[in-house]
């Protein structure tokens, strides 16, 4: 099994739930007024962060993302599910996109510049000091 299947799964999982959350009728309203703006920009968040996680590369991830965001909000707008296209919506989905492709880019860059024990072949790691 390779290491990028676990996040793989789970960005399976969460693009089907959001599908589910998107395409289905409209929950009754409440809440903090944006609320759901916050929720759709997470959403995204989340699947960008998974999607990198996962190995995709970055321009070809944020522009599936965005083309799926775009496309639920059409059909939001012409299903018959009591639901409207909302550009307020897909412009929060592309917020959380990039959020979180750009959050991924600075963890990489702070992982990479983070000092650590030597991984050539045959190395052993660090060990502590000795106190006697």
């Amino acid at each position: 099994m390779r290491r990028t299947t676990p996040p793989r799964a789970v960005f399976g999982l969460l693009a089907a739930l959001t599908l589910y959350l998107f395409l289905t009728p409209a929950p009754p309203t409440g809440g903090p007024e944006g609320g759901d703006k916050v929720v759709h920009a997470g959403l995204f968040l989340a699947l960008a962060l998974l999607g990198r996680w996962g190995g995709w590369r970055p321009v070809p991830l944020g522009l599936a993302l965005v083309a799926y965001a775009a496309a639920t909000e059409v059909l939001q707008g012409v299903l018959p599910i009591g639901r409207d296209a909302s550009l307020a919506d897909l412009a929060a989905d592309v917020a959380g996109t990039l959020l979180g492709l750009t959050l991924w880019q600075a963890l990489s860059r702070a992982r990479r510049a983070a000092p650590y024990p030597s991984r050539r072949r045959g190395s052993a790691p660090a060990s502590p000091p000795r106190h006697r």
